[in-house]
């Protein structure tokens, strides 16, 4: 009770000073976020370069050189010609999601395992056809993606993701 009680109050202050409205609560595109925070997002989900999708050590690579080798135990990966970016824009919001919005239809997604083990690391790649949900948020004047949510079955619900005056 006291824990959450001081979650609010800390909520209510960042809201307060920064602008910055709980992610629970803040609805898509509402939220102003930086340039960088959305590069990163291109840089850790988009595939910027082509290469054989079925091989490994072409994955290899590619992880080695954008400095995403092992950086955690599972990355999810979209080719850049799928334009992941209309997601904030004709998507629909999530169900109890805050800015997440989820893809009117399925994308192909990449799930790249890494396995640790004293030999360093391995990984596993596995394509899928999945709807897409992202976390939207106002970038240089642009609904924009801003973070990656793995689809486990969340409800899309019948609200447009992007408010109806952006």
């Amino acid at each position: 009770m006291i824990i959450t009680e001081l979650a609010n109050v800390f909520f209510a202050v960042m809201d307060l000073i920064f602008g910055i409205p709980p992610l629970s609560t803040a609805d898509p595109c509402t939220r102003k976020n930086t340039e960088t925070n959305y590069k990163e997002f291109l840089h850790r989900h988009v595939l910027q370069t082509d290469f054989d999708r079925n091989s490994v050590p072409a994955w290899e690579s590619y992880l080695k050189y954008e400095k995403l080798w092992c950086r955690t135990s599972t990355q999810s990966f979209m080719d850049k010609n799928q334009n992941v970016e209309d997601v904030c824009a004709s998507g629909l919001r999530v169900e109890n999601g805050g800015n997440l919005c989820i893809s009117p239809s399925q994308m192909r997604v990449y799930d790249v395992i890494t396995m640790k083990s004293n030999d360093g690391c391995s990984i596993q790649v596995t394509p899928r056809q999945t709807r897409v949900i992202v976390a939207c948020d106002r970038v240089v004047n642009r609904c924009l993606p801003v973070h990656y949510e793995r689809y486990v079955k969340q409800k899309a619900t019948a609200v447009p993701c992007p408010p109806q005056n952006s």
